[in-house]
């Protein structure tokens, strides 16, 4: 320490002939030379300078005020870096929880199917070529047949006019081996070569799921038939759709595709879904194959400085066999740039008897 001293002394009587700045300079370390087991002096705000810069001559007194400083001090470590900002987060299992609950959109257009095709039989009384009042007294007549498994049923038609109105009793009334009950009316007419039903369903129940809105049953010239569903109320959701929800050659089951948007309040976010390949036995309580893909706007949770901020998610449900048993799918959820996560045994929403323990 004295010879330290004596050498800061010495080295303030001459000023520096170049002096160094002090966020360059380098410690040295007690066993070594100016090559060797250099550290940082930071403890006294010093960094690091070239060792051919830091000569010991006495003419350089402000390196050897930082050495002394360091010395005195300690060399403290340099700050630990921050930690790492959380990664984007949603609410994953909400997510796929509210997605399984929008599944009960194709339970509905299923339920439809069955309506329409007892009542309707629209793949063969729509035929383009028809006047409006042909096919609605060929509906009539099919109509009045469902009174086999429908008693009570009533189906309002004067001949050669274009609407038929339909009372589905509470009690006494069957659709396809199921309890149904409701108003159906139904408005016929053809224009550029397609020949379209007009279907308003008030309070119709099917199993015991009721919806009120509107299904639109298009057959082109070429025997394609498109089904259009028209702001339908499924409980609390609303469902807008276009596809083709198609029976099985065996007549068993049903398969439907198609797209559409889903509402779960007035003023909430319009959600996409995609319906693909989605298969359902028409004794079964859910389909056992095919995905629903829902897309919507989901607020972040985390980190601090994005929560609520909205990302697109992307929920996928895959229905597979002991879908029908259980009524739970699984649901993969990709929001934002975010890696997927799986999350298993969501469960759709429950109506009537479903889910009832059996599978196809």
């Amino acid at each position: 320490m004295t010879r330290l001293f004596s050498s800061l002394t010495t080295a303030f009587a001459a000023p520096p002939s170049a002096p160094v700045q002090a966020h360059q300079v380098r410690l040295l370390d007690a066993g070594g030379g100016p090559d060797r087991g250099l550290r940082c002096a930071q403890a006294s705000g010093y960094s690091r300078l070239d060792s051919r810069r830091a000569g010991f001559g006495h003419r350089h007194a402000s390196w050897l005020l930082a050495l002394a400083l360091a010395q005195l001090a300690g060399c403290a470590a340099e700050p630990a870096p921050p930690a790492p900002e959380p990664a984007e987060t949603i609410d994953g299992p909400a997510a796929a929880l509210g997605a399984a609950a929008l599944g009960g959109s194709v339970t509905a257009l299923i339920a439809i199917k069955l309506l329409t095709s007892t009542l309707v039989a629209e793949n063969t009384t729509l035929d383009p070529k028809a006047s409006a009042g042909q096919l609605a007294d060929a509906i009539h007549a099919h109509a009045l047949k469902a009174k086999s498994g429908c008693s009570g049923l009533a189906a309002f038609h004067v001949p050669s006019t274009a609407t038929i109105n339909i009372t589905l009793p509470s009690n006494t009334c069957k659709i396809s081996g199921f309890q149904a009950s409701g108003l159906v009316d139904l408005t016929l007419a053809t224009a550029d070569g397609v020949a379209t039903c007009t279907v308003k369903l008030g309070a119709v129940k099917v199993r015991g799921q009721e919806f009120v809105g509107t299904v639109k049953l298009h057959m082109a010239a070429d025997k394609t038939l498109t089904t259009e569903v028209v702001d339908l109320q499924i409980g609390k959701t609303t469902l807008s759709w276009l596809g083709n929800p198609a029976t099985d050659a065996n007549g068993v089951g049903l398969t439907v595709d198609g797209t559409g948007t889903i509402k779960q309040a007035a003023d909430g976010p319009t959600i996409g879904v995609a319906m693909v390949a989605v298969r359902r036995n028409f004794a079964a309580c859910y389909p056992h194959s095919g995905t629903i893909t829902v897309t919507q706007p989901l607020p972040l949770i985390a980190p601090k400085a994005k929560v609520g901020t909205v990302v697109d998610t992307v929920i996928s449900l895959a229905f597979d066999g002991e879908t029908p048993r259980d009524g739970s799918v699984e649901a993969t959820v990709t929001a934002g740039k975010l890696k997927p996560t799986v999350y298993s045994n969501m469960t759709l929403p429950l109506y009537g008897d479903c889910p009832d323990g059996t599978a196809p």
